[in-house]
């Protein structure tokens, strides 16, 4: 994008929540489940604390059980938004080609007013000039 348009700022996000019907995959850490399992039954132990370390306890840590969404085939939707953003990109430069062509046109009557604006003015301060010398000559301009 930077390439084709060297002004400006383009910025572009995608966000992808996926499709929503695949059902999510669960996955059991049981290295960490044993680990945090260990940990406990030492803490109580050492310091002789009451209770059971059950799977209630053991499904506070969110590191033992955690779950995802299935990795889904992206190429399709890539190919679509590959599409639309040269698509986009395509009709941004026409817009600033006919937007370009505008300005000339504008920037032509422009000049041309301008044009017509001076010369009225330089012949009115000719007019004044005339007016005035022969104001000079008979007291009173003709």
């Amino acid at each position: 994008m930077q390439a084709r348009f060297s002004r400006g700022h383009i910025e572009l996000s995608i966000n992808f929540n996926g499709s929503g019907n695949a059902p999510k995959q669960f996955k059991l850490d049981l290295e960490s489940a044993e680990a945090y399992h260990r940990i406990l039954k030492k803490l109580k132990t050492s310091l002789h604390l009451s209770g059971e370390i059950d799977v209630a306890l053991m499904s506070h840590f969110k590191e033992i059980i955690t779950t995802s969404e299935p990795e889904e085939d992206t190429a399709p939707l890539g190919r679509f938004v590959d599409r639309m953003v040269e698509r986009s990109m395509r009709a941004l430069e026409k817009m600033r080609g006919e937007e370009g062509g505008r300005s000339v046109k504008i920037w032509r009557v422009i000049s041309m007013n301008w044009t017509v604006c001076w010369a009225l003015s330089n012949n009115r301060r000719k007019r004044r000039s005339k007016l005035t010398m022969s104001g000079f000559k008979s007291g009173f301009p003709n």
